[in-house]
Parts: structure tokens; sequence; C-alpha cells
């Protein structure tokens, strides 16, 4: 199969300058190595389908517009064909607002255009060429902790602190400039749920996760691009940072559970009750950990998976967290509690009775 080559996929329209239609250095170094993965790959008939009316809001001219389909549904294969579960997600508006047009969205451009969110993330190409057929302008996401998992840094305190626990030197693997400033680095997976604050200016995106990816546009008008790119074996993360991200075993007093059910029923509705008044900022984490250990009674037979997951969405909902964040974030607690299952105590010997 021949390589792609970007010059025969687009070409100048009449009236338009070609050099318009060449990456600028840094984007060239950002989706060099996508190209370098993808073959035999015609975008052409794709990109002439999209109208210009597509583009109206995105803050894109009709050139870099075209450019950036190619470049976002170019990596979005690629990313697919390395067994990474791709999600198209909502873009940041000209007006600085979100595509999903929700006023005073608190995630512009970071949240998925899917119905179910990560549940509809996807490897096959097929699907995802109808996804940026039908939203051309979308951002890039990666779902984490099925390749990878991801640092999520987002200020130079955090990048310090990540040093620390690779005793001064962040180990060499694919590398992220984000939009917003920060640092995406990437992980073998470890097979843990995302955390948030794991350390100041540091979050873990692992099972349940994902992180926007090159060349996806940030609400600042920045776009994210790679530092390093992915190639060869992922780097380990230390054995600190591995127990930091795994977090102390969750125990309930005393050991087993005395009076299960109603112990159970204590810790439903004081667990949706902790989501629903979540500030601003830790309402994921808090959802995190209801749903671990909510979880771990539902492994131990005390609670069922649907009345969890029903009082915990409602819970999220009254708090102000979107629908796909809420139920990946509850996916991925529950499951990681039901690993470590809450177990009762034994019931009491009876006494008094004779054998027969």
């Amino acid at each position: 199969m021949r390589n792609v080559r970007y010059r025969p996929i687009l070409r100048p329209r009449r009236g338009e300058p070609a050099a318009l239609h060449h990456l600028d250095p840094p984007a060239a170094a950002s989706i060099l190595p996508i190209f370098e993965m993808e073959s035999g790959l015609d975008l052409a008939p794709l990109i002439r389908r999209f109208p210009r009316a597509a583009f109206a809001d995105s803050g894109l001219t009709a050139c870099s517009c075209r450019t950036f389909v190619l470049m976002s549904l170019t990596a979005a294969l690629a990313h697919a064909r390395h067994g990474i579960p791709v999600v198209p997600v909502h873009a940041p508006a000209a007006d600085g607002g979100c595509s999903c047009g929700r006023p005073g969205c608190d995630r512009p451009g970071k949240h998925p255009l899917l119905r179910h969110g990560l549940r509809d993330a996807s490897t096959d190409p097929r699907r995802i060429e109808m996804w940026w057929d039908r939203w051309p302008t979308a951002n890039l996401g990666l779902v984490t902790g099925v390749v990878m998992d991801v640092a999520d840094v987002d200020s130079v305190t955090g990048w310090h602190a990540l040093r620390h626990l690779f005793g001064g030197a962040i180990p060499a693997g694919p590398e992220v400039r984000t939009g917003g400033g920060g640092w995406h680095f990437w992980f073998r997976p470890l097979g843990y749920g995302n955390r948030v604050r794991l350390l100041p200016g540091l979050d873990w995106r692992g099972a349940g996760g994902y992180v926007i990816a090159p060349p996806s546009r940030h609400a600042s008008g920045s776009a994210y691009s790679w530092v390093r790119r992915p190639g060869g074996v992922l780097p380990d993360a230390s054995d600190t940072l591995r127990e930091l991200v795994r977090g102390p075993a969750y125990e309930p007093p005393g050991g087993a559970i005395g009076h299960p059910e109603r112990y159970a029923e204590a810790a439903l509705t004081a667990s949706v009750e902790r989501v629903a008044n979540a500030p601003a900022g830790t309402r994921n984490d808090t959802l995190n950990r209801a749903a671990f250990r909510l979880g771990r009674l539902v492994g131990g037979g005390l609670l069922r998976s649907a009345d969890v997951r029903r009082e915990l969405e409602t819970a999220a909902w009254r708090c102000g967290l979107g629908r796909a964040e809420t139920r990946a974030t509850i996916h991925s607690g529950l499951t990681a509690g039901m690993r470590s299952p809450a177990i009762p105590a034994p019931p009491p010997p009876i006494t008094g009775l004779k054998a027969l």
C-alpha cells in the first residue's frame, strides 16, 4: 500500500493561495507521526461533502477547516488502528462558548458528542468516518485505561510533583502539550480508575476516563500538540505513583459489616448526599469514590447495581455533572469496587437446639 502524502489529498480551490493548504511547522510536527502510521487513505471525497456552513461557528477559515478535518480524522483512525477507542468531542465555539450550545458550559470543547459518552467509543474505522462526516470540526477524545493511562498535569506545580514521584526525571514516553498550557504524559495502564487531584496540579486518567488529543482545539484558542510522539513501549509508572493511584484500601469499621442491610441503606443515603452537595472542582472525584464504596457493597450482595446507578446518576445531575461523564465515572467506580466486595458479618450461631 502506498503511503499517504499530504499534497495530493487537499488541492487549493480557485482563488485560494496554495500556501494555505500546507501545514505550518508546529502543525506538521504534530500530525506527521500520525500520517506515518496511516496509509492508503483518501479523504478528498469526504472533505468535499462538508458544507462551509458546517464550520460557521468554529472560528476557522475555510482553508484551515479543510486542514483541520484532515488532521483530526487521520489522527482518529490511526489511534483506533492501535487499539485506542476514539470518541468525538464537542469543540470550542468562536465566541468562547461550546458547540453544545449550553449557556455557561463548564467544559467547553471537552465533553463527548455521543449520547452514551464513552460507552459508544469505538475503534471501528467506518464508524469513526461516519462521526467525522456528521461533526467535521469535532475535537478528538481518546479513551484511557485500555492502551494507556495518562498523567494530566495542568500546572508547573503538578509537573514538579510528577517529577518527584520518579525521583527527579519523568521517563521518556508520549507527551502532549495541552491547549490550556498543561501536559499529558502517557504510561502503561495500571488497571485503576480516574483520580482527580492526585496531587496539586496532577490528575490521573485511567479506566473509565478519556483525554483530548492533538490536533484538537482548546477554548483559549490554542491547539493540542505532540511534544513526543507515540512509539515503542510505554513507560511504567513508578512504584510510588502506582501506590498513590491505587489509594488506601477501603474497609468499613470493624472489618466485617454487622447489620448489613441497615449499613448498606445508610451508606447509599450518605453517599448520594455527598455527591449531590459536592462543591465545584471535587464533583467527579466525589462521585468516583462514592461509586467505588457502593460497588463494594454491590459485590457483597448488599445492594443492587441498578439501584446504585440510578441514585448516583440523580445525585450527579443535581450537582451539575454531565450525563456522559457521570455514567463513565459510575461505571468505573462500581467496577473497581465490585472487585473487592465488602463482607457481611456471619450470622450468630444458633444455640440451645438439641441434635435430632
